[in-house]
């Protein structure tokens, strides 16, 4: 249900005449992270007849639903794809119905990884929501809080709340048309994470073509089929079912869980009911009841285009650049003003961005240097790092000058040089992806493939470096679609790595110092690849290598990783990095600065940028982009990813988006993958290839700045 959250959302959604975020973004995701290719799955595990409904005829498809169903319910059995039902002006599709006397299971098919059973035998059972089966400890969908001793996982309540709805609209559709003696049970089709694929159902068994013109089309589906089909009666052991039944009463009968102000404590089916006046205009919402933080992440929150307007403009009025302007506070969700509490975490239903920016008036635009530094709290909130590092902001918004912590010097001559002065410093990164349907026969959904690594060596005697002289290593491990099987991939892959992190360097011969990352991605996938090839044996000595590399600091003895982003994040703020800490935000706010600029030409990458309105020089923004080099340049979708919320995780960027998942079905699975230019033209792998290369290399390029300037600094204040 859109506008969940928000019923101003839905209102736009219904009017159609405001410019989304998610236009043709959700197609290109949905599939690179193989939704339709495990609703294939379900669908040939229950064969059925495909109605095909779609919301340009309601009406139409209403009635050929019911046709099906009558016809299903007579002989109390058969399976309904697609199906579409309408009550007053409400409408649900439903991907998969199937009918069982006068049971009618509704089923919501979701590309979500889920932790069912281990054993074979009962991964093909339906799974309930609640209560423990004896080998699932940490897949319920339902939690217990002082609070609330009947609630959903807020991971889990958008889909729950989904398949609610469409359950409210089916019971009332089916009431309007005399079957209310029948009964609905509500089931989610979902992934189980802890099976493996087969030669059935793993990615390369799956041929898929797709067609770029189409993407921004409702409801655009790519041509699927099997390139091996699987035997009559296959289900594959990676569809999980849970009957959710118990899950959709507690939206229904306690709680909905919604954010919107005007729904808190409401139930679902109050919210349909509210929701179906809005959409008849019968009842209006004032904007100035729903602005929140929770508009920072808004689909709406995006500039009019065309005959497209701005819905973020129109529900924040004279106060939209002051909202974009605060948006920008670190984790400022739990920004406490002074005049609004005693400096604690504010409660969730707190909106103290509305409270300012309403106080403060619109006539001029607020900014970050406007806000005061939160009072100290008491207790565990005293040193909360988040108010450190929301005070620091603020601080450097204010003198616009970067602030520092107080030993910043000391950590720099710490963790930033070899500890004996004379070593070699490495910086690493890696480019990753996975899928619902493994790339591997034998792996697991959403299981991690690593690709491609670069390493920049920079060696450093007696505390002197030359960053002339630094040298770059990389590494791409794609294979092709004849590879059913990782291992091979993954030896090459550790081994390349080895000899990029220890070999010898102008004379100098170092396997002991830092190996510096952004973000934990890098430790948690050496991890991955270290357990699989444990796990096959034959390489022990490769991963006692990687075990001891990717060690926590702390450790006896100690790994080699250090987390340039926690190094930064503890220690810095710049002015210009607009409150993010990836390394796509921190890196342009770094090259502001004198000398900054110089060490990324030294690295290899252009200088032809031209500086931001604010004066951050972004050098990503000197890489070709990537999604054109994939064919989309005719479709606009050219977005790479984004930083995300808040609580994602930093340093995302080509690594977990869209586009890098399609570079690399693109380069392996170009006989199952079919993209369609639309320019009609066929991509050239060559390029893709080259753009993947040069991104990675950017990465650690990047790091190589941030290293150079928070290094810089600390000799300037020691």
């Amino acid at each position: 249900m859109q506008g969940y959250d928000c019923p101003r959302r839905l209102s736009y959604a219904v009017q159609n005449t405001f410019a989304s975020l998610s236009q043709g973004d959700d197609f290109l995701r949905m599939l690179a992270e193989g939704g339709f290719q495990f609703e294939m799955l379900v669908r040939h595990a229950w064969k059925g007849e495909t109605l095909g409904g779609f919301t340009k005829d309601a009406a139409a498809a209403h009635a050929k639903t019911m046709t099906a169903l009558r016809a299903c319910l007579k002989t109390g059995k058969g399976v309904l794809h697609e199906a579409v039902f309408v009550s007053g002006n409400l409408f649900a599709r439903v991907d998969m119905l199937r009918i069982n006397g006068n049971t009618i299971e509704l089923c919501e098919i979701k590309a979500k990884s889920f932790d069912g059973p281990t054993d074979p035998t009962s991964a093909k059972t339906v799974l309930p929501c609640t209560g423990e089966p004896a080998d699932i400890k940490t897949s319920m969908l339902t939690r217990a809080t002082k609070k609330n001793p009947s609630q959903v996982r807020s991971a889990w309540r958008d889909y729950i709340a989904d398949i609610g709805f469409q359950s409210i609209v089916v019971e009332r559709a089916l009431a309007a048309e005399n079957l209310a003696g029948t009964s609905v049970s509500s089931r989610l089709m979902v992934s189980n994470k802890r099976q493996v694929a087969c030669a059935y159902d793993w990615f390369g068994n799956v041929l898929a073509i797709i067609d770029l013109r189409r993407v921004s089309e409702e409801r655009a589906r790519p041509q699927l089929q099997f390139v091996k089909e699987p035997p009559s009666g296959f289900r594959s052991a990676l569809i999980a079912e849970v009957d959710v039944q118990a899950a959709i009463n507690m939206l229904r009968n306690v709680d909905a869980q919604s954010g919107a102000q005007r729904w808190r404590g409401k139930t679902l089916d109050f919210i349909l009911d509210d929701a179906s006046k809005l959409i008849e205009a019968e009842e209006t919402v004032d904007p100035a009841t729903e602005r929140a933080w929770k508009c920072r992440s808004c689909e709406y929150n995006t500039s009019a285009k065309g005959e497209k307007q701005c819905g973020f403009d129109l529900c924040w009025g004279k106060g939209a650049t002051s909202a974009r302007n605060l948006f920008q506070l670190y984790y400022g969700k739990t920004y406490t003003p002074r005049d609004l509490g005693t400096g604690s975490e504010v409660n969730e239903e707190d909106e103290w961005i509305e409270h300012v920016i309403s106080k403060e008036g619109t006539n001029a635009a607020l900014k970050i240097a406007d806000l005061e530094p939160e009072l100290e709290g008491t207790g565990s909130s005293a040193n909360s790092p988040r108010l450190l590092r929301r005070t620091r902001q603020i601080l450097a918004a204010q003198q616009n000058a970067t602030q520092f912590s107080e030993d910043f010097a000391d950590i720099v001559k710490r963790r930033l040089m070899p500890k004996s002065g004379t070593g070699i410093l490495r910086f690493m990164d890696f480019e990753t992806t996975s899928a619902c349907l493994p790339y591997n026969i034998g792996m697991r959904p959403y299981e991690v493939v690593a690709f491609q690594f670069s390493v920049h060596s920079l060696v450093v005697k007696n505390r002197e470096f030359d960053l002339s002289k630094i040298r770059h290593s990389e590494g791409l491990f794609v294979g092709s679609s004849k590879d059913t099987d990782l291992h091979q991939r993954d030896v090459e892959f550790a081994s390349a790595l080895r000899v990029a992190l220890t070999e010898p360097f102008d004379g100098v011969t170092d396997e002991a110092s830092s190996v510096f990352h952004w973000a934990s991605h890098e430790r948690t996938i050496m991890r991955a690849v270290s357990a699989r090839l444990a796990a096959r044996g034959g390489q022990e000595e490769l991963v006692r290598w990687m075990d001891a590399t990717c060690q926590k600091e702390d450790n006896d003895p100690p790994g080699r990783l250090v987390d340039l982003l926690k190094v930064a994040e503890a220690n810095v703020f710049h002015p210009l990095q607009h409150g993010r800490f990836s390394i796509k935000k921190f890196l342009p706010a770094l090259c502001s600065e004198a000398g900054a600029m110089d060490v990324v030409r030294a690295l290899g990458f252009t200088s032809n940028v031209q500086p931001n309105e604010d004066g951050c020089v972004d050098p990503y923004k000197g890489l070709d982009a990537l999604a054109e080099v994939l064919g989309d340049s005719a479709t606009g979708l050219v977005r790479e990813g984004e930083d995300g919320d808040d609580d994602a995780s930093e340093g995302d960027g080509i690594r977990t988006g869209t586009a890098a998942m399609r570079a690399y079905q693109q380069l392996r699975f170009a006989e199952c993958v079919q993209w369609k230019d639309a320019s009609k033209q066929p991509i050239d792998n060559g390029a893709v290839e080259q753009a993947l290369l040069r991104y990675c290399k950017l990465d650690t390029a990047a790091m190589v700045v941030v290293w150079w300037w928070l290094w810089n600094q600390g000799r300037q204040r020691d």
